[in-house]
């Protein structure tokens, strides 16, 4: 029996054939895996400054748009206390899925989270 994308088609020209499993139908597709190279200094620094300046406009924006708390922004985004403090003090690297839940309970998007900042 043929495998790939025409394995189909030998079934229908021989119905007693076997039919095409899923593997034979999608092959499998190689990944090739490469190292993450470790930062330099300018990249950690650019990293941190990024960071900061991301925490700091995430507490203002927290603090104009009249959260009660920090604590009711952070149960509001699904988040610890504790990790939204870290993000506002620029201490934690931010997962693209908090970002986008805190933006969203923010009321802004993603993109006026990093306007002037990268």
């Amino acid at each position: 029996m043929r495998i790939g994308k025409n394995a189909h088609l030998e079934q229908l020209r021989n119905p007693l054939a076997v039919p095409p499993t899923v593997e034979d139908l999608n092959p499998p597709v190689h990944l090739r895996v490469t190292e993450e190279k470790p930062m330099d200094q300018q990249q950690r620094e650019e990293q941190e400054r990024v960071q900061k300046a991301l925490g700091r406009r995430i507490r203002n924006l927290r603090e104009a748009k009249r959260w009660p708390s920090r604590n009711a922004l952070a149960r509001a985004c699904g988040i610890d206390r504790d990790t939204l403090l870290q993000i506002e003090n620029g201490a934690a690297n931010l997962e693209l899925n908090t970002l986008l839940r805190i933006a969203k309970r923010l009321k802004i998007t993603v993109s006026d989270l990093f306007n002037d900042i990268a």
